[in-house]
């Protein structure tokens, strides 16, 4: 039987959707609990990442907060990020609410997406909740997410199809 840090790293270090899998692992639904979304300036490492990718790093974005949960256990602390310039391809995503991304974008019968750049890693919280709002950061420490702990992480670009093709640039911290 695998341990929990052997689940985080599994879930870390794939390029599936986070929301099948904890689906199966847990034979539960996945709830959703929004924290916060709308536009923001991305935080410095997201901007290097943008103008990477040819955008503009200090230009607004669409950003979403969220805590992923299967019955009463939260496991995923998640930030997504849509440069402003794909945000017309993706009007839906403005209007998610409390649904999980991963059940739209892994949809059966939909083109799948394209996962780019996963970087696993095993970081202390401080050094991840850099990438959070702060609001987000206290509401993870009170679900379980400790301050000084290890957790696994990842960092990605989804490529979403769509005409023409919808960025995302997600952070996923993983409580599992």
């Amino acid at each position: 039987m695998k341990t929990f840090e052997q689940k985080a790293q599994g879930l870390a270090a794939s390029s599936a959707s986070i929301t099948q899998q904890l689906q199966q692992a847990s034979g539960c639904h996945v709830d959703v609990d929004v924290i916060c979304q709308g536009w923001r300036r991305p935080r410095h490492g997201e901007a290097l990442l943008l103008r990477r990718y040819g955008l503009d790093g200090a230009a607004k974005a669409w950003v979403r907060e969220v805590l992923l949960k299967t019955g009463d256990q939260y496991r995923v602390l998640a930030r997504l990020l849509v440069p402003a310039a794909d945000l017309p391809h993706v009007p839906w995503l403005q209007t998610l609410g409390a649904k999980p991304l991963g059940a739209l974008v892994f949809a059966k019968g939909q083109p799948a997406p394209q996962r780019y750049c996963i970087t696993p890693k095993y970081r202390r919280f401080s050094v991840l909740g850099g990438q959070f709002t702060p609001s987000v950061l206290q509401r993870a420490q009170r679900v379980g997410f400790q301050h000084s702990e290890l957790y696994w992480s990842r960092h990605s670009v989804l490529v979403v199809p769509s005409e023409p093709p919808a960025r995302f640039f997600i952070t996923e911290c993983f409580l599992y």
